[in-house]
């Protein structure tokens, strides 16, 4: 199964992810000019966020536990390094929410299926900041390795 997405040590396979967003934003403060249109000046770059949609169902994935590693992730409170499948490194990102939906049960009430909406923003302060996006080539693509 192809990696779509590496968040630290945590792998989303293709299946499971049905949506990965990626947003990008600046800021531009207005000028109004006499008689002609407004200058727009920029003043800063927005925290890139993502949102990632994932689906986890017992035909491929253990969904209980997929989830309990997303929250170990987030309840850190620190920032994990996002790397596409193909080796792209996207950033520093700290998990900000996971809203968890379970949509299929077993009869005893285990979930069979759920999915989820998990949010993410760039992390950009402190020394942690310098952080070196070859350091963790080594790791990610013998993660990736083991994967596919």
């Amino acid at each position: 199964m192809g990696v779509v997405l590496l968040v630290g040590p945590v792998a989303f396979e293709a299946l499971s992810v049905t949506e990965l967003l990626v947003k990008d934003g600046w800021t531009y403060a207005s000028q109004d000019v006499f008689r002609t249109k407004p200058k727009l000046q920029w003043t800063k770059n927005l925290s890139r966020s993502i949102t990632l949609k994932v689906r986890f169902n017992t035909a491929w994935s253990e969904p209980e536990l997929r989830m309990e590693a997303i929250r170990l992730l987030a309840q850190s409170n620190r920032w994990w390094p996002v790397v596409r499948g193909c080796g792209f490194w996207i950033g520093r990102f700290v998990i900000g929410a996971v809203d968890e939906t379970v949509t299929q049960t077993s009869s005893f009430g285990h979930p069979q299926q759920i999915d989820a909406v998990i949010t993410m923003t760039e992390w950009g302060e402190g020394d942690e900041a310098q952080y070196r996006p070859a350091l963790i080539a080594s790791a990610a693509s013998a993660v990736l390795r083991r994967t596919l």
